[in-house]
């Protein structure tokens, strides 16, 4: 097998390729809330960005994020060409260019990649232990992302590793950081009082936070409080889409 170290200036693509995936799913999540597109996805901005990303016949990084493109990532991606079999050539290339190399290294991306992998067992066989770990190992170098899908590890209600405090605690990371995702996740664990005391002051106070970042559940919840979380139907419905990715959420226990 071949092993691949990002070249320079890899880590702003896949900081660029992020921040891209945070704004279409924002898009696509305002359609679903609301009812409708207030902006549009740039299908030939995915192509570029990440489709066409630098390096793709040697990076298993770049890889993983055009197999996410051709699986669909739960989106529709406004024209962009969805290929199941496509994805999972992708995803098992990334396996075969050894991005578990890459990660015991010590890349922060390849190892939440691959926990990615291994959380929804894209390429892999699902295994949420492994996830736990690749999270871990990405999340101890301060990496938002992947403290932030540790927390989602500890939250998911179905999850081995369940830990309300433990996933409180690593949404906290995130969210100091910025994360909207998490501060997003941190006002939901006050509301139903997972990890930590309800407090609708302090819950709101975190919608806030993500919601000035344009982290549409957030907003929707602070224009319509009473409607329940729609992140919890959406967990029922597509219990292995992003939440990561992405709608993760803790609907109230029995």
């Amino acid at each position: 097998m071949a092993s691949a170290v990002p070249r320079e200036g890899m880590n702003d693509l896949y900081q660029k390729i992020e921040k891209y995936v945070y704004e279409i799913r924002m898009i696509e999540l305002d359609e679903y809330l609301y009812g409708m597109n207030k902006k549009k996805i740039d299908g030939e901005k995915v192509k570029e960005i990440i489709i066409d990303a630098h390096d793709p016949e040697s990076n298993p990084v770049t890889n993983f994020w055009r197999a996410r493109i051709a699986d669909g990532l739960g989106f529709k991606w406004n024209g962009v060409k969805m290929n199941q079999w496509r994805a999972y050539e992708l995803y098992r290339k990334a396996v075969d260019l050894n991005i578990e190399q890459m990660a015991e290294n010590g890349d922060r991306y390849a190892c939440t990649c691959l926990g990615e992998m291994y959380h929804q067992g894209k390429g892999v066989t699902l295994n949420h232990s492994r996830a736990v770990k690749w999270y871990r190992r990405a999340a101890e170098q301060g990496y938002a992302c992947a403290q932030w899908y540790l927390g989602v590890m500890y939250g998911r209600q179905d999850s081995v590793n369940k830990d309300y405090v433990k996933a409180f605690d690593w949404y906290r990371k995130a969210a100091e950081q910025g994360h909207a995702d998490a501060q997003y996740s941190i006002g939901l664990m006050y509301h139903y009082g997972h990890g930590v005391d309800k407090n609708v002051s302090t819950e709101v106070e975190w919608y806030r936070k993500a919601a000035k970042q344009g982290h549409v559940d957030a907003q929707f919840e602070l224009e319509f409080p009473r409607q329940g979380h729609v992140d919890a139907q959406l967990s029922l419905e597509f219990p292995y889409q992003d939440g990561i990715f992405v709608y993760e959420v803790f609907p109230p226990e029995e």
